[in-house]
């Protein structure tokens, strides 16, 4: 494996994680929008609203650059100047690679938001209340989602990383 593969696989795998951990700025985003005693503040949720997206368009930006963009990032690192050797020993393919990392992030995140939706059925059930009156339904439906996706992304690794290489090889091919 070359030096510029290796930092490749790794750049990628940063990118992967960041895409799957954006997830959690979404509740986020949206549970900013919080009124004071029900009077909602219009140069206030202005400023929430401008600085929300401002985030989410850098950390897409961010995902972007570390999934698509990764011979720039490693050239404006210049991540392959401090190695002697130009090849590492190491026969695994770019493909296998990702696909184990895109397993291990799933299956973390999955560890991750397993437990806090048995936490958050069980404090449900605690409530006798229905499924709509229940103040955290939000965040039983978001882990619920998470929990899901994390495990489908876990079980079919291989589309999301032919998807990975797909747009990689068409940013390749538009930037020349």
């Amino acid at each position: 494996m070359e030096i510029n593969t290796f930092w490749k696989i790794i750049l990628k795998s940063i990118g992967l994680w960041l895409l799957v951990n954006c997830i959690y700025t979404i509740p986020q985003f949206v549970s900013s929008f919080s009124f004071t005693n029900g009077v909602a503040n219009t140069k206030g949720l202005v400023i929430v609203i401008i600085a929300n997206l401002i985030v989410m368009i850098l950390l897409l930006l961010i995902i972007r650059v570390f999934l698509f963009k990764t011979d720039w990032l490693i050239n404006l690192l210049e991540l392959e100047k401090s190695f002697n050797q130009h090849k590492i020993d190491i026969a695994i393919s770019k493909s296998t690679t990702l696909s184990i990392v895109v397993i291990i992030i799933s299956a973390i995140t999955f560890l991750q938001s397993l437990p806090v939706l048995v936490q958050e059925l069980f404090q449900f059930s605690k409530q006798g209340e229905r499924i709509f009156n229940y103040l955290d339904t939000p965040w039983i439906i978001y882990h619920f989602i998470r929990a899901v996706a994390s495990y489908l992304a876990m079980t079919n690794s291989k589309p999301i990383v032919k998807w990975i290489i797909k747009n990689e090889t068409e940013q390749d091919i538009n930037e020349s």
